[in-house]
C-alpha cells in the first residue's frame, strides 16, 4: 500500500499502490502479490486468465490485506468479470452491496478470504460456471446471505466456509 501506480510493480520495492492498477495491468497466468494493509475498494477485474494459467490475487498473508468498501462508490469492492481469476487470501469490509461480485465469468476461485460488514452479501455470483468458492468466512452481511450463488451459475463446488450472522 506504499507504492506507487507509476513504478513496474516488478518487486516489492517497485509495488503499485492500488488494486486497480495490478487489475488493469496483471494478464495470464500473474500473480499479484498483495502486501499487508489497507487498500480502496471498486477494483474491477476484466483481464482473463486461461485454464491452467489463472490472473491469481494472492494476499503475502492471508487475512492482512485489508480492502474498504466504503473508500469507494463503487456497489462491490471486488468485481471480477473476467474467466480463470483466483482471490486469495483477502480481507473485504464494509462494501456497498458485495465484498466480491463474480459476474458471467468462468472458472474463477475465490478463496481464504474474510469478508464482514458488507451491506448486501460476502460472496455473490451471476451467470458464472464451475466456480470453486472454498475456506471463507461470511458474516455481518447486513440484508442477505454471506454467499449467494445465484443465476444459472452450472457446476458450482462451494465447501469448508463458514458463513454466520448474516
Amino acid at each position: 500500500p506504499t507504492g506507487a501506480d507509476t513504478n513496474s510493480g516488478a518487486t516489492l520495492s517497485l509495488s503499485w499502490r492500488t488494486l486497480t492498477k495490478a487489475a488493469a495491468v496483471a494478464g495470464i497466468g500473474d500473480t499479484v502479490l498483495i502486501a499487508d494493509g489497507d487498500y480502496d475498494g471498486g477494483v474491477v477485474m476484466r483481464q482473463p486468465g486461461i485454464a491452467g494459467l489463472p490472473v491469481t490475487f494472492r494476499a503475502i498473508n492471508p487475512g492482512a490485506a485489508k480492502v474498504h468498501g466504503e473508500n469507494t462508490t463503487a456497489t462491490d469492492a471486488i468485481l471480477v468479470q473476467a474467466n480463470y481469476v483466483v482471490i486469495d487470501g483477502l480481507y473485504i469490509s464494509k462494501a456497498n452491496r458485495a465484498a466480491i461480485r463474480v459476474d458471467q465469468a468462468n472458472h474463477v476461485t475465490v478463496r481464504r478470504c474474510i469478508c464482514v460488514d458488507n451491506v448486501t452479501w460476502g460472496i455473490f455470483t451471476d451467470y458464472s460456471d464451475d466456480l470453486l468458492i472454498e475456506l471463507n468466512e461470511c458474516a455481518f452481511s447486513h440484508t442477505q446471505h454471506g454467499i449467494y450463488v445465484s443465476n444459472s451459475g452450472d457446476r458450482p463446488i462451494v465447501r469448508f466456509n463458514l458463513c454466520h450472522d448474516n
